[in-house]
């Protein structure tokens, strides 16, 4: 195998709540479950027709990620130790993946 190429890199900073999110076709017509629908809500990464559903361990927090493109499989990163790691494939027909976070509406009232 060639060495992977980057060919494109995004920092993010998704707010996490209710212990997930999930990265999903930008065309919310082509993912036929909307989520939280079929979300395991316990392992670390699931992959759904159309997304990616991601767990985490706290409730609500502040996510930092970086979404990387390469033209092939990259190595393993053992440059540090990491909570958790998991791999999965998403088939998505627009070809652009969107972060989405599932923020609840205020219930204050205000």
């Amino acid at each position: 195998m060639g060495q992977a190429t980057p060919i494109g890199e995004q920092a993010l900073e998704p707010e996490i709540d209710f212990y997930g999110l999930r990265l999903q076709d930008a065309d919310l017509s082509t993912v036929p479950d909307s989520y939280p629908a079929g979300r395991v809500g316990k392992g670390f990464v699931h992959a759904r027709p159309g997304r990616v559903d991601i767990e985490s361990a706290a409730h609500s927090h502040t996510a930092v990620m970086t979404a990387q493109v390469r033209d092939a499989e990259p190595p393993a990163d053992d440059t540090r130790a990491w909570d958790g790691q998991a791999e999965t494939t998403v088939r998505c027909r627009t070809g652009n993946l969107q972060v989405w976070e599932d923020m609840r509406a205020d219930l204050s009232g205000e």
